[in-house]
């Protein structure tokens, strides 16, 4: 969040950050799987919120690459000549004398003694300002992927400034469509799913994903139906949007163990002594 932060304030980036010298209402990030920026974390889905609401964004999607695909994504590529540890181990490699090893290390690890500080007082500043129940009105989580949008609430959020864009994401349910593989075996286009396919057969949010097909209907809501990535996030909802029917749900629970207990109960009453 801080790289990004320096990067709109650097005016050489205006053309690719701003239009009428204001942010750019839609924002699409690739990240690489680490567990700093993947979507998955509950602490990263905080700081990407953050930043949603610190740049008055319309719309911000940040997606990664599935484990084993590491490969494919050219985040991960890019950054990799200029990893930390591959650096460490050039200078230390060209090093002369045993002293300036040392010092070399020394220095290295205080480095990274600062950068975890940061980033933990950075998630901890995102957790204090973005409760659960803004997550659950203004994102979508998936296994790779979160997508952030404004709610219609003016109290809330202020008038999206990506009008046609917004209206046309309506059409579905104001997110971004999910991946969708055509009978070809090729992935579709999003926007193109939303402009010529039936909207009442896109099918649901990881749904196309193989290891998600036996867990799937556990990870969905059983009031609204809607999904979630882990079983954790599904609690989450089921006690922010309905706690009435939480509430009935444990209180079925306890009946039916108090009733199993007394039928047990019975049951051992009624067995004639041996």
């Amino acid at each position: 969040m801080q790289d990004l932060e320096s990067l709109v304030l650097d005016s050489k980036y205006d053309d690719a950050l701003k239009t009428n010298e204001q942010i750019r209402p839609i924002w699409i990030l690739l990240v690489d799987g680490s567990p700093d920026k993947n979507p998955r974390h509950l602490k990263n889905i905080k700081v990407y919120c953050q930043l949603f609401k610190k740049f008055d964004l319309d719309y911000l999607s940040v997606r990664t690459h599935a484990p084993g695909q590491s490969k494919y994504n050219p985040v991960e590529r890019g950054m990799a000549t200029l990893s930390g540890e591959s650096l460490y181990q050039l200078i230390i490699l060209f090093k002369s004398t045993e002293k300036e090893k040392a010092e070399e290390l020394k220095r290295q690890q205080k480095q990274n003694n600062v950068q975890k500080d940061d980033e933990t007082n950075e998630h901890t500043f995102s957790e204090c300002f973005v409760p659960l129940s803004w997550i659950e009105r203004h994102c979508n989580l998936c296994a790779y992927s979160i997508d952030i949008k404004k709610c219609k609430d003016s109290s809330c959020c202020e008038p999206s400034r990506a009008n046609d864009a917004i209206e046309f994401l309506e059409t579905f349910n104001g997110f971004m469509p999910p991946v969708t593989k055509a009978k070809d075996g090729y992935y579709t286009n999003p926007i193109h799913l939303l402009q010529y396919c039936d909207l009442l057969k896109i099918p649901g949010y990881d749904a196309h994903y193989p290891s998600f097909k036996e867990k799937y209907s556990r990870l969905c809501c059983s009031t609204c139906q809607k999904y979630f990535p882990t079983i954790n996030f599904l609690m989450n909802h089921r006690r922010t949007a309905h706690p009435t029917a939480q509430k009935s749900k444990e209180h079925t629970d306890k009946r039916n163990a108090q009733n199993s207990k007394a039928f047990d109960d019975s049951t051992l009453r009624s067995q004639p002594p041996k």
